[in-house]
């Protein structure tokens, strides 16, 4: 939410002094005041190596990345920063009343929405979709069913709590008062269970190779998607948060 006493004079000024420095990094996960996520360089490299396939060469432009909800833009510009050579670009798509939106990002990687639940136009533009801890699983949905409807292969990386995969308590989807539950990261990515021991490596398989995920009891999911999901110690983060890779 944007501070009302903040004059356009004043706004202007601290146009002036981003992008923010960068923190320095270590292989282990450290917190950041400014980042949900636990930062490691392991963490980045391990992204890059997802990514290694679509890094283009020298003589073509940046791999485009978009990260949807990218809060202060930290993680997104280490990610841009730390790639080699300047071979990947993320862009950084935040809710335009964030005071602190992508303050680390330069102007040119920095695009808005008016609210949370706004799709941002241009994102089927990038082959590489980030989110970093989204707040709600609808939004991701959404955005799973623009990129299957745009016919274009999007790969999308999920950053977050190991908790958002975790099935929902209750199988018949229903609350105490006999409501439906809201749709849980589980139900749109599927759960630890589905995917641990049917998908594999995202790095080891191509397109036409790659696992396609059953749920527990065999049957396929309703989901045009391969996924694969990272532990904690390959990914380079802490034990409570995960790392799902999802081909679209």
């Amino acid at each position: 939410m944007l501070d009302e006493d903040v004059s356009p004079e004043s706004e202007e000024d601290k146009s002036h002094t981003y992008p923010l420095a960068l923190p320095p990094l270590s292989p282990t996960p450290l917190n950041h005041s400014d980042c949900c996520l636990g930062l490691s360089t392991t963490l980045v490299q391990c992204i890059l190596d997802i990514l290694h396939p679509k890094i283009p060469s020298l003589q073509i432009p940046a791999l485009p990345v978009l990260s949807i909800g990218s809060g202060t833009g930290l993680f997104e510009a280490l990610l841009t920063t730390l790639s080699p050579r300047g071979t990947i670009e993320v862009h950084g798509v935040e809710v335009s009343s964030s005071s602190s939106a992508n303050k680390y990002l330069s102007l040119h990687l920095r695009h808005t929405v008016p609210t949370t639940f706004t799709l941002y136009d241009d994102a089927t533009h990038f082959p590489v979709w980030i989110f970093v801890y989204p707040r709600d699983p609808r939004l991701v949905r959404v955005y799973l069913e623009l990129a299957a409807a745009s016919g274009r292969q999007v790969t999308l990386i999920f950053l977050g709590p190991k908790a958002d995969f975790l099935p929902a308590s209750n199988s018949e989807g229903e609350d105490g008062d006999g409501e439906a539950q809201q749709d849980t990261f589980a139900d749109v990515l599927g759960s630890f269970s589905d995917h641990m021991e049917r998908c594999h490596d995202f790095i080891e398989h191509d397109e036409t190779t790659g696992p396609v995920c059953n749920s527990g009891d065999g049957a396929a999911f309703s989901k045009p998607f391969r996924a694969s999901i990272f532990s904690s110690a390959d990914a380079g983060l802490p034990s409570y948060e995960v790392l799902c890779v999802l081909r679209v």
